[in-house]
């Protein structure tokens, strides 16, 4: 009675199992866009105008590479992650100055990974990724 029993609870267990499969049907889908593009769109659609600004490079302002930028009614912000600083413009593009702080002690960072302008305060406020910290920079004491 019980080899019955075991042998029933084997063989439906054996159809439950066995007719239960998981298939993983993942497709990776690579849209060629340019391909699929049924016409060209040009800056003019959605563009008035564009304006060139070429930012004054000197021995004290050397650009490795630029991240972000960050434009005000005032200043041009450009971040370099590669160097870890922010550099400050005017509107013309005529270098300011900077902001580099990177170390240990207290208002300084170890990794930049974002910044923001806060214009109603006139701050730069850096996100350090290494401390998960918010510092903040017065861009009127950075100018000064």
């Amino acid at each position: 009675m019980k080899s019955l029993i075991l042998a029933e609870l084997g063989v439906i267990l054996t159809l439950l199992f066995g007719s239960c499969t998981y298939e993983s049907y993942k497709k990776e889908i690579a849209p060629d866009l340019m391909d699929e593009a049924d016409e060209a769109i040009v800056y003019s659609q959605f563009v008035d105008s564009l304006k060139y600004i070429p930012l004054e490079t000197t021995s004290a302002c050397l650009i490795s590479s630029i991240t972000d930028v960050q434009i005000s009614e005032e200043f041009i912000f450009v971040f370099d992650e590669n160097m870890q600083t922010v550099w400050i413009f005017s509107k013309e593009g005529k270098y300011l100055n900077h902001i580099y702080h990177h170390g240990d002690a207290p208002g300084e960072y170890h990794n930049i990974c974002q910044f923001e302008y806060d214009s109603v305060n006139h701050q730069i406020v850096v996100l350090d990724m290494w401390t998960r910290s918010l510092l903040f920079s017065s861009i009127l004491f950075s100018l000064g």
